[in-house]
């Protein structure tokens, strides 16, 4: 069974599958036998499925974001807003006794499976399985329950999970751990405002929001970041403004040893790097080496550089834009230093079609991926390529200019209908400006393709001609076009 997220009851899975098949779809709506085909269901499970989502739909007072119907033999997904199917999972995981059991765990209220099964009106052996399910589930990711349910492991990965998990489902919706962070909050934007100012963004905001709560409910329970200590390193940084600020705010909210504060002051450090947080260069160099080592991010950025090169046959070493290396240097810090989890963000379908209409950068992503998978196998390629597709490919997008990998495709635009119409066309070939075209006004030696309404027989360059004005379907084979003509010219 296609799993939506582990912590989903296994009914609720399918209602979250059937909602997002329909949402994906550009009427929102398929046949019966369609739904069944793609989502592997029986025709009493289909049915099953629509009515429970139909009935949550209600409980859950939903029914002014969306609705679903069944009629001749087609189910439709009926929206009154572009509301997707995160408020659903949000309710359906807060629900779920996978997840009351990983909350008790969290808080540590609670310190036997029985005390689980008795709070919860579960049976025990129940109870068991659900806590057999969590430790499948958290097998290869450096966490793990104890006997008396404590979350243990990797302390940075324990609270980057919370983070992460607690973030990518509950944004927007009632946070299950709501109160408990609101003033850690608030004291640390007033507390660092002197040193890190007021420039963060709202999304910026919720992210440190969750991470502080996790952060200070961890230590209120024993769980301060553990490490080799490193004596010289922290004593010569805690005479430095941002780890003194730090240090100074942790001492507010909690009471740990010295070297316990620094090592919470510079995982604070690298979570405010992460979410792009402008940190200065002099802070990151300060992180400890024991802590994390810079090399192995160098050794990747040269390697990804390589790659790209090979893909295009083109150097580029001295044409990459610092902030592109900025940026791959945080993509690769990020997930070399920390345990990452699945949480299918991304449909593949959407990368596939991303793939599609960005050819190019969609090449240099894969090649960047498949450097990372040649050194960091612990993950699967797939997996890699869910985690990581779109951090690379908005760092390409945004910082890389196709000039820099190919010449660019020369597109003649060249119709009958007369000035107006050609500039029409023409603007709309300019707004595919990651193909990295150049319009021409005139045939020429070096246009690749015509653009025309015009039978033509003597070009010697690639013809397209559109009869009538183009529709979607005309500008997507236009798209495919062009990405062969820039194929053959490599």
């Amino acid at each position: 069974m296609i799993t939506i997220n582990g912590f989903l009851e296994k009914e609720d899975n399918y209602k979250i599958l059937m909602f997002n098949y329909l949402n994906y779809l550009p009427t929102h709506r398929a046949s019966i036998f369609d739904i069944k085909e793609s989502l592997d269901l029986s025709t009493f499970l289909l049915n099953k499925t629509y009515k429970n989502l139909k009935a949550d739909i209600r409980y859950y007072e939903l029914d002014d974001y969306f609705d679903i119907t069944i009629e001749n033999k087609t189910i439709s997904l009926i929206k009154f807003t572009d509301i997707t199917s995160g408020f659903l999972v949000a309710k359906y995981i807060n629900n779920s006794n996978k997840y009351k059991y990983l909350k008790h765990c969290i808080l540590e209220d609670i310190s036997t499976t029985e005390q689980f099964a008795e709070k919860e009106f579960l049976s025990v052996t129940k109870s068991y399985y659900i806590r057999q399910s969590i430790d499948s589930y958290f097998s290869d990711k450096n966490i793990s329950i104890s006997s008396d349910l404590k979350l243990t492991g990797s302390e940075k990965d324990i609270r980057y999970f919370l983070y992460q998990f607690h973030y990518i489902y509950f944004t927007g919706m009632k946070y299950p751990f709501e109160n408990k962070y609101r003033t850690f909050l608030d004291s640390f934007l007033e507390d660092m405002s002197p040193i890190l100012g007021d420039n963060f963004t709202e999304t910026q905001r919720i992210k440190l929001g969750y991470f502080l709560g996790f952060t200070f409910l961890r230590l209120k329970n024993g769980h301060p970041v553990k490490d080799k200590v490193n004596k010289k390193l922290v004593e010569s940084n805690l005479s430095s403004d941002i780890y003194s600020y730090l240090i100074k705010f942790y001492r507010k909210h909690v009471d740990i040893s010295t070297y316990e504060y620094f090592y919470e002051a510079q995982l604070m450090l690298i979570f405010l790097y992460i979410i792009d947080f402008p940190i200065d260069e002099g802070a990151l160099a300060s992180l400890d080496k024991t802590y994390f080592d810079f090399a192995e991010v160098r050794n990747l950025n040269f390697d990804l550089v390589n790659s790209v090169e090979e893909c295009f046959h083109h150097d580029i070493k001295k044409s990459i834009p610092d902030k592109l290396k900025d940026e791959i240097t945080k993509i690769h810090f990020k997930f070399l230093y920390f345990n990452h989890f699945y949480f299918p963000f991304y449909d593949h379908r959407r990368i596939q079609e991303t793939e599609e209409s960005f050819p190019d950068y969609s090449r240099i992503v894969n090649a960047s991926i498949a450097n990372f998978y040649k050194r960091k196998s612990k993950y699967s390629l797939e997996m890699l390529k869910n985690l990581l597709f779109y951090d690379f490919f908005y760092a390409f997008v945004s910082h890389l200019p196709l000039s820099v990998l190919d010449r660019p495709v020369h597109v003649c635009v060249d119709f009958s209908y007369g000035t107006n119409y050609n500039t029409h066309i023409k603007r709309k070939v300019d707004s595919y400006d990651y193909l990295n075209l150049v319009v021409d006004d005139t045939l020429c030696d070096e246009t690749d393709l015509y653009l025309t309404d015009i039978n033509i027989l003597n070009v010697k360059c690639r013809r397209l001609v559109w009869t009538n004005p183009p529709l979607q379907d005309d500008w997507q084979n236009f798209v495919s076009i062009v990405s062969a003509i820039k194929n053959n010219l490599r």
